[in-house]
């Protein structure tokens, strides 16, 4: 039997290639959510490795005003409260400290989870957090094209469209005939005694073709066409939806670097200002003329200064990521 004509062929041949295809496409949208996860959670121990950096700087510093303190009580040249509050001080940093000690060995124990290391050991980040050379992030049409192009969710979305048209396709091929070529050569004898060597064997052939028309499937076609039809319909109006709510993740990303970028700069400026001020003042407190309260304050305000403007590169980094993400861009560096 050779099929001749079979409707049924050519676009189940098509439906299988984009489903193959559709297959490709969600493989690289997990492969690119998994590197991004990576990457986040890389950046974020990083941050954290940073935060208790300067924490423990922090706690540095006010140690070393509590010891002055307290030197300076037990000469009668200070007050009992300044030493409490520098003691307040130091301890008020401790937990904060334990706190980020555990955010850490939660990160990695993440982190491992999503390279797949089975290992029990600890590992140690080597790298540090920089940032490279800010730039102004690309015009909102120009992401929102990349995404239409490179994001692989929408690409799914789109190829799920054709697979519904090409449904289409297979279920109407259920309603058309079908034709094939047959061929049969036989060869049979009858015997007695089971002498078959001596006997013969009269052959009969024949060639036709075969038409197969279908007249009534209890309405089952009809209604697989119907509902093919409605999920065509229903892909067509997903993908419109989608790329409506991709042009407003596109203007959320785009607006999330810009802030992100500004909030770097401005804090970066606030740092080196809080840095300066609280050299002054510790040169001036040394020397007498400011108040302990002047230098706590001062501590204080570079103390904030400095966990903002990490925050602000952990946001600005984190931004980037989630913009080549949005993009299609997998993350390998």
């Amino acid at each position: 039997v050779q099929p001749l004509y079979n409707p049924l062929a050519y676009p189940s041949m098509q439906y299988a290639q984009l489903s193959q295809q559709e297959s490709a496409l969600a493989r690289r949208a997990k492969e690119i959510e998994v590197l991004s996860e990576i990457k986040e959670t890389y950046l974020r121990i990083l941050v954290l490795q940073e935060r208790i950096r300067l924490t423990e700087e922090s706690i540095a510093r006010n140690q070393k005003v509590l010891q002055d303190s307290r030197l300076l009580f037990l000469q009668g040249k200070g007050l009992r409260v300044d030493t409490l509050r520098a003691y307040t001080s130091v301890k008020n940093l401790e937990p904060e400290l334990v706190k980020l000690t555990y955010a850490i060995q939660t990160g990695k124990l993440q982190l491992r989870a999503l390279v797949g290391l089975d290992s029990p050991e600890d590992f140690i980040l080597t790298d540090s957090l920089t940032i490279p050379l800010a730039g102004s992030p690309p015009a909102e049409e120009v992401a929102y094209a990349a995404a239409l192009s490179h994001n692989p969710a929408f690409g799914i979305l789109r190829l799920r469209t054709q697979l519904a048209k090409q449904n289409v396709r297979v279920t109407s091929a259920l309603r058309k005939p079908s034709l094939s070529l047959l061929a049969q050569y036989q060869v049979q004898t009858q015997t007695r005694d089971l002498e078959y060597g001596n006997a013969h064997y009269p052959s009969s052939s024949f060639v036709g073709l075969q038409l197969s028309v279908p007249l009534f499937a209890g309405l089952g076609n009809q209604a697989r066409v119907r509902k093919a039809e409605l999920s065509r319909h229903q892909s067509d109006l997903e993908v419109h939806h989608a790329q409506e709510k991709l042009r407003a993740l596109v203007h959320a990303a785009i607006a999330g670097n810009k802030e992100a970028l500004l909030r770097l700069d401005n804090t970066a400026v606030v740092l080196e200002t809080a840095r300066l001020s609280y050299s002054i003042i510790q040169y001036r407190y040394k020397n007498g003329i400011s108040p302990r309260l002047e230098l706590t304050d001062a501590e204080l305000a570079l103390s904030t200064a400095q966990s903002n403007y990490l925050e602000a590169v952990y946001d600005y980094l984190s931004a980037q990521i989630a913009l080549r993400k949005l993009t299609g861009v997998r993350e390998m560096d």
